[in-house]
């Protein structure tokens, strides 16, 4: 190499067409023993060892044009021949220790590849097992109680374990929870109110007026309830958690159950007879109907509270007062008792309870019982009208 070296600095003095000339040839020779030392021989040298020469070889195929140019790529033509004899002591080291790791390679893939099959059949297998689990829990909860109220149809596999829940609005839609309360859709795993058209079909739209959508619950509006008859009725008017509600002095005091029961002053959301207030000598009820005193929950006259204590109003209806004397004065009355319900004495004629027509008789024991099914001067005889 240092011989190389001395005849190349020499011949710079001699002419910069010899120099040239002598820089071709030896690189020619240096690119024929890299030819020699083979492909395979190079992929087992060390990463960094392939790269330097693959950049020395790159920048030997450029031809100097000038004498700087050629003294750098002289230098550059040294090192890359210091790079191939190195390389060429390396290369049998490196095949040597590749042919002695060749057999622990070997073992290492089969490894690898038995860890895969186990793998895949283990998964396979939970798998199976999983999707048998679900099918048998998905039945049960199809006939659990849950399905019918919360519609809960469908199972969800963890750990080994199941849990009913909702998970398609189908679940949902066949629960008497979508019936009675409007949860129709499924949402986080359970039934909830997701539409006013749900709502709308609830039996709660119907009893309590709870007929919009609102967080997946059925809620009142204040519009609703102003709308529904229990606004006129009992002056429930306004949107309350869970109903509608009376929140309105003036609604109770215009309310059907003021004026029928005296149950006129608005109490804890809800129209109430306070006796002082709606049945005392200042009430209305008082003043103009002489309804002053009270009788389960609602304003009477002293003398209809001196005949509804009388058993004669439970069993023949005769529970408003006439001057001394206790009679019935409405159907409703009579409707209530006892003898209505057992001889069919359920309307009202001049002051008592009396059975009217067939109608009366036929839903009774009489009937069912005695014959007793036909009424003749008030009262059930037998016969019978079919």
């Amino acid at each position: 190499m240092n011989d190389h070296r001395e005849r190349g600095a020499g011949v710079y003095r001699d002419g910069l067409g010899v120099a040239f000339a002598i820089f071709q040839d030896r690189r020619a020779r240096l690119a024929e023993q890299s030819a020699q030392f083979g492909a395979e021989a190079r992929r087992a040298l060390p990463t960094a060892v392939r790269a330097e020469l693959a950049a020395l070889e790159e920048r030997l195929a450029q031809l100097p044009g000038t004498r700087d140019e050629l003294a750098l790529a002289e230098a550059a033509l040294d090192t890359y021949q210091d790079r191939l004899d190195d390389a060429a002591l390396l290369a049998p080291e490196l095949r040597e220790q590749r042919a002695l790791d060749a057999p622990r390679r070997r073992r290492r893939a089969l490894w690898v590849a038995v860890a895969v099959l186990g793998a895949a059949v283990a998964w396979g297998g939970r798998a199976w097992m999983d999707k048998d689990i679900l099918e048998r829990a998905s039945a049960q909860c199809a006939a659990g109680g849950d399905c019918l109220w919360r519609g809960q149809c469908s199972a969800r596999v963890e750990g080994g374990h199941h849990r009913c829940v909702a998970l398609t609005d189908a679940d949902c839609a066949t629960s008497r929870g979508c019936e009675d309360d409007g949860f129709c859709g499924a949402s986080e795993d359970r039934c909830v109110a997701l539409t006013d058209e749900g709502c709308l079909r609830a039996v709660r739209c119907a009893e309590k007026d709870l007929c919009t959508a609102r967080f997946g619950e059925c809620v009142a509006t204040d519009l609703r309830c102003r709308a529904a008859p229990a606004c006129a009725r009992e002056g429930l008017c306004f949107a309350g958690p869970g109903s509608c509600v009376a929140a309105n002095a003036g609604d109770c005091a215009t309310s059907t159950v003021c004026a029928e029961r005296g149950a006129c002053t608005l109490k804890s959301e809800a129209c109430a007879l306070v006796p002082n207030l709606d049945c005392g000598a200042s009430s209305e009820a008082c003043r103009k109907r002489g309804e002053c005193a009270v009788f389960r929950g609602r304003c009477v006259t002293r003398a209809d509270l001196r005949c509804l204590d009388a058993p004669a109003c439970g069993q023949a209806g005769l529970c408003t007062g006439r001057g001394s004397a206790c009679i019935a004065a409405s159907d409703a009355a009579c409707a209530r008792s006892i003898d209505c319900e057992q001889a069919g004495a359920c309307e009202a004629r001049e002051g008592v309870c009396i059975a009217a027509s067939d109608a009366d008789c036929e839903p009774t024991p009489s009937c069912t019982f005695e014959h007793r099914c036909t009424a003749r001067q008030g009262r059930c005889v037998l016969g019978s009208s079919r």
